[in-house]
């Protein structure tokens, strides 16, 4: 399935989160040691971790080790902070996090690599820990742009200038300018699927109103993402631009993703 994007590149784009996610068959043999022995390795480039709570869909419950207890999901913090992997024992993910407006997004190109090099390195782990193959189940890829609204003092009453499909109607005889939204899309794209998820949101700085949009896509279409799951992202990466040039005004493109005709 082919993607039509703009004849444009956009220079600059909000963009405040990156989320890559590879799911893999559960390594029962895993143990809340391990996550001890893989911090050995990552280390000197992740030497902070958090504890967090396992990440479960709502086709899949829970991993238990035995009869005990779900282990935890960890953060691995990178020494800039930026970066983040998360592990638990069917589940690896690399977050890009602008925590800054002064950071500059990576692009896709950038990050890619690096998600990669991440997976290889604990599907390397998990051999010589003889915990196994990591046979990957499905793949998910998420961009969150942080927007602030062009009236601070009246915000989200100016979201039909952002989104394509969603507008606030003037002259209401009762109802003010909302306080908040939440507007959600999904599509089944081929065999992926892609969420479109806007919402209202404050900076933790400065509290100033924003607007949240999140385009999401995930994959999970059994031997044939296993075979060959690295193939997927560069698609749903590009499934999501032409998601994000067909939800978004031009307005908005060009005033804060600063698009650039050819």
């Amino acid at each position: 399935m082919g993607y039509r994007l703009p004849v444009a590149s956009f220079k600059s784009p909000p963009v405040g989160e990156v989320s890559f996610g590879l799911g893999f068959s559960p390594l029962t043999a895993f143990k809340v040691a391990h996550y001890g022995a893989y911090w050995d390795v990552i280390r000197k480039d992740y030497p902070e971790c958090e504890d967090k709570p396992q990440v479960f869909d709502s086709t899949s419950s829970a991993i238990s080790l035995g009869e005990w207890f779900p282990p935890p999901r960890v953060w691995y913090l990178h020494r800039d902070r930026n970066y983040l992997i998360q592990l638990q024992p069917n589940r690896i993910w690399l977050n890009w996090r602008r925590l800054n407006d002064a950071v500059e997004y990576p692009r896709f190109e950038t990050l890619f690599p690096i998600f990669r090099q991440i997976v290889e390195q604990f599907a390397e782990f998990s051999r010589a820990n003889n915990l196994g193959n990591i046979v990957a189940t499905s793949g998910e890829l998420s961009y969150v742009n942080y927007i602030p609204p062009a009236d601070s003092k009246q915000p989200y009453s100016d979201i039909g200038d952002f989104m394509l499909d969603v507008r606030w109607a003037e002259g209401r005889k009762s109802l003010p300018n909302p306080d908040g939204i939440a507007w959600r899309a999904e599509f089944t794209m081929g065999n992926s699927k892609l969420s479109v998820d806007l919402k209202s949101g404050k900076r933790a700085d400065t509290q100033r109103s924003l607007y949240v949009l999140e385009i999401r896509a995930s994959n999970s279409v059994g031997t044939e993402f296993t075979a060959n799951p690295f193939d997927w992202f560069p698609t749903a990466n590009k499934m999501i631009v032409a998601a994000f040039c067909e939800v978004t005004t031009e307005k908005a493109q060009r005033e804060y993703w600063h698009r650039v005709d050819y």
